[in-house]
């Protein structure tokens, strides 16, 4: 499966100013080898949050980005003209594809850390959990509609994890996760083993017009 570089950050004053300040950025790597899409947004919950999401190949082609000296600098350069505060990368290769996800009307991003990162035996059960929900969602009200949904564990951190899902509105998910034949059990169980934060995002793909 392909890796997700996902990054997160405040938002500086340019930025929400002008929303295009990151594709100066974008357009220094568009052609880099085993860059599939970039997908950026901000928070609906939290609108200055932004959110770029960005569909690797594999984590080894993001590195050969990082470690390239003349292009990398240049990269950072411009997209720091973007950020206003703490800034977060991590890499997650999930288990389904994400493009779906990705190009909803409504993302869902959910950051979940186990409560108890050196228990094996809880991280096994989450992985249960999860796959259990993902498979239910195929029949469960509502989420039929909206397959595949998404996670994996992040390559920074273990015990970390990501959930992808993309919907139709926040409200119709908010509906799936309080409808008792939906997913609603499979939430609850997923608040026992972890703690996690539910994010919505309004994303768009930034054409790497390649042709």
């Amino acid at each position: 499966m392909p890796v997700v570089e996902i990054c997160s950050f405040a938002a500086s004053e340019a930025f929400r100013k002008d929303p295009h300040l990151a594709h100066p950025a974008y357009e220094l790597i568009r052609l880099q080898k085993g860059l599939q899409y970039i997908y950026e947004g901000v928070g609906i919950e939290e609108p200055n949050t932004v959110w770029l999401l960005l569909v690797w190949d594999s984590y080894d082609d993001h590195k050969a980005l990082i470690d390239n000296e003349e292009l990398y600098p240049k990269v950072t350069e411009a997209l720091g003209k973007c950020i206003g505060g703490d800034f977060i990368m991590r890499h997650v290769e999930f288990n389904e594809i994400t493009r779906i996800a990705l190009t909803s009307p409504v993302s869902e991003i959910v950051a979940l850390e186990l409560r108890d990162k050196t228990s094996a035996e809880r991280k096994e059960a989450l992985k249960k959990v999860m796959v259990d929900m993902i498979e239910h969602c195929h029949t469960a009200p509502r989420a039929k509609d909206h397959p595949p949904f998404a996670y994996g564990e992040t390559k920074e951190s273990a015990g970390s994890f990501y959930f992808l899902g993309g919907w139709t509105s926040v409200e119709y998910h908010t509906e799936c996760v309080e409808d008792p034949e939906g997913i609603k059990e499979h939430v609850r169980r997923i608040g026992e083993l972890t703690t996690y934060k539910v994010s919505h995002v309004h994303v768009r793909e930034y054409g790497l017009r390649r042709g």
